[in-house]
């Protein structure tokens, strides 16, 4: 499985929402094939992921319609887990995510994300 940074942090909060159903499908596809197997290895990339293959979002170069906005994401994601691009346990990287992840620190990555202003991600 391929993923960016910032969907770590996407996925801890998913609770079936997406972009449109072909989306949604994707994510709550992956998002449980992770969890029923979390010992698998992730490749940690810094472009289009396995997450952007069914997003509306993505052009037909493989990069966002707001790919700065989504590199930054990355950037600090990537920063705050001490994440390079390479391959890693998802059980690994659940535990640094469950390390940092506290509202500063959400807010911090994904502060001008539009599903953390409609309140999907949040901590309490």
């Amino acid at each position: 499985m391929i993923l960016r940074p910032h969907h770590l942090f996407c996925m801890q909060f998913f609770i079936g929402k997406g972009y449109n159903p072909e989306f949604t499908q994707n994510m709550t596809r992956i998002c449980n094939t992770l969890h029923e197997d979390p010992d698998q290895n992730i490749a940690i990339i810094f472009s289009s992921d396995d997450l952007c293959f069914r997003c509306p979002n993505r052009q037909t170069d493989g990069t966002c319609v707001s790919e700065n906005k989504v590199c930054g994401f990355d950037r600090r994601a990537a920063s705050l887990l001490n994440l390079k691009a390479d391959q890693y346990p998802f059980r690994q990287l659940q535990s640094r995510i469950k390390l940092v992840l506290n509202r500063k620190n959400l807010t911090q990555v994904c502060g001008c994300c539009e599903w953390q202003k409609k309140g999907v991600c949040s901590i309490e």
